[in-house]
């Protein structure tokens, strides 16, 4: 049994596939002991003690990087650098304050880096990049999982109303002009699509945004939608380009991105591929949508084989045209397109895990110290993570009472844990003889929310955020951890549009 640590920094409104993307390795990775510890969360002595066989760096974890605050957390965290297991990065965003990541992981002793960027990487990480050990691997910003393939979402294609569609978010000037591509290039298609007399339906409204099975339902009534790699071209060093670039807009809101480049970064660098994968590729490969897709590498597709190549200066829009009204076209794309992308389960959360988790060898004994070492740390935790002492409005009771009906009367509960009548709101939803973990109130309440809101209606109307985090954007660890610990920045993005 190994034991595992991971360090996170989850919101109760973080993405979906951000939970996904850390609970993976319990759900996958029965027989081993994991310990879930976020950021804002003491680091107590009985932590520092335990013998931990991997550590995992989440990406939300380290996305608290900003050159103000990382030095606190360097110092909570240094038990980390000293410590003698396998150490894993997952980071996401890598150019933003990327020389702070490079140097942290650096002198965290980091041993495995996964990144969804695969090009300029010495750029990124000009230390982690030269040092002799450290494995680079692609790790993507999301995987194939159950949710995709629970129901079919897709209509037959001659039934599908719409022709094209698609949602993108426009990102900030301080991407470079990369950033600015992929929304540019969506709308730019979407409009000749429409003058050809297709039926489109795009949008970069954050208004309009669709989210889980909305989202797949969506993708399920398109026969095509259109798409690129997303990313950045520049790397912000320290974060500073993204200060000077919003307080430039807050004066010209309106500013195109030539005038914010030339008055915010105009020397730095702004054409290297920091770009990456997005989900979006495996959402509309399971609802055996047609993809077109700017010319690149998309995990070995084949262009014309399994998605429609879209070329840089859209020379080929004819044949493109020709393609997207051929049904017999679109369904040879899609079918091929989910045999290597789905069917495969090349790209699963399970192979994901178990690639992680691989990586991490056993102990060459048995560790009968963590068992009590941990109980130790969670007890002391315990004025930090308990609800009824931390959340005592009326709102929070009633929402709780809600999730606790629901728990006795519906049978079927997240990652098949069947938790007493007796239990309470936010007790462990990891089934012992499932696997041992130690999963902190973060994943439990957030999974516990979702699955009440969902057999709920009148609990979508409550701000379950709100009741939850407060004031404090540091989860559960309210009034007591905002006063010891402060509010704490994130450089990432948790926008609820794609």
């Amino acid at each position: 049994m190994k034991n595992i640590l991971c360090l996170h920094a989850l919101l109760p409104n973080s993405r979906g596939t951000t939970f996904k993307n850390i609970y993976s390795l319990p759900r996958h990775g029965p027989g081993n002991r994991y310990v879930f510890h976020h950021l804002n969360a003491p680091v107590t002595e009985a932590l520092r003690r335990i013998q931990f066989d991997g550590i995992i760096l989440h990406y939300c974890f380290l996305g608290h990087r900003l050159p103000r605050t990382v030095n606190t957390f360097k110092a909570l965290y240094n038990f980390v650098e000293t410590s003698t297991a396998i150490k894993i990065a997952i980071c996401q965003d890598d150019y933003t304050c990327n020389e702070v990541l490079d140097t942290w992981l650096d002198e965290l002793g980091v041993n495995i880096v996964y990144s969804p960027i695969t090009r300029d990487l010495d750029v990124l990480y000009p230390r982690m990049s030269q040092k002799p050990g450290v494995e680079f691997r692609e790790g993507l910003t999301g995987y194939v999982d159950d949710d995709m393939l629970a129901e079919s979402f897709g209509l037959p294609l001659a039934e599908r109303p719409i022709d094209v569609g698609s949602r993108v978010r426009a990102l900030g000037p301080q991407l470079g002009q990369h950033g600015q591509r992929k929304a540019v290039v969506a709308e730019r298609f979407c409009r000749a699509a429409s003058a050809e007399g297709f039926v489109t339906d795009f949008s970069t409204d954050p208004g309009q945004v669709l989210l889980g099975n909305d989202w797949l339902r969506f993708l399920g009534s398109c026969r095509a939608t259109i798409g690129s790699r997303g990313g950045a071209s520049v790397a912000d060093a320290d974060g500073s380009i993204k200060e000077r670039c919003l307080a430039y807009l807050e004066v010209h809101p309106d500013a195109a991105y030539d005038a914010v480049k030339a008055n915010c970064f105009p020397d730095t660098p702004d054409d290297y591929r920091f770009d990456a994968i997005s989900p979006r590729l495996f959402e509309a490969a399971a609802t055996r949508t047609a993809q077109v897709l700017a010319r690149d590498d998309y995990l070995g597709l084949v262009a014309h084989e399994d998605y429609i190549p879209l070329e840089d200066d859209f020379s080929n829009l004819p044949e493109v045209f020709t393609a997207l009204r051929c049904t017999d076209t679109l369904a040879r794309l899609t079918d091929n397109a989910y045999r290597k992308l789905i069917a495969s389960k090349r790209f699963s959360y399970e192979s994901f895990a178990t690639e992680i988790l691989g990586s991490i060898p056993q102990p060459g004994h048995v560790d009968q110290e963590a068992p009590a070492l941990i109980a130790e740390h969670f007890q002391a935790l315990r004025g930090f993570t308990d609800l009824d002492e931390t959340l005592g409005t009326l709102t929070t009771q009633t929402v709780k009472r809600a999730i606790q009906r629901h728990l006795r009367n519906e049978p079927a509960m997240p990652l098949e844990a069947q938790p007493s009548p007796e239990i309470s709101a936010t007790a462990s939803l990891v089934a012992a003889e499932k696997f041992l973990a130690y999963p902190d109130r973060a994943i439990q309440f957030h999974m516990l929310a979702n699955w009440a809101r969902a057999r709920e209606p009148a609990l979508l109307k409550l701000d379950l955020d709100e009741i939850l985090i407060g004031h404090d954007a540091s989860l559960l660890y309210t009034s007591r951890s905002l006063e010891q610990w402060g509010f704490c920045e994130c450089i990432l993005d948790e926008p609820s549009s794609r």
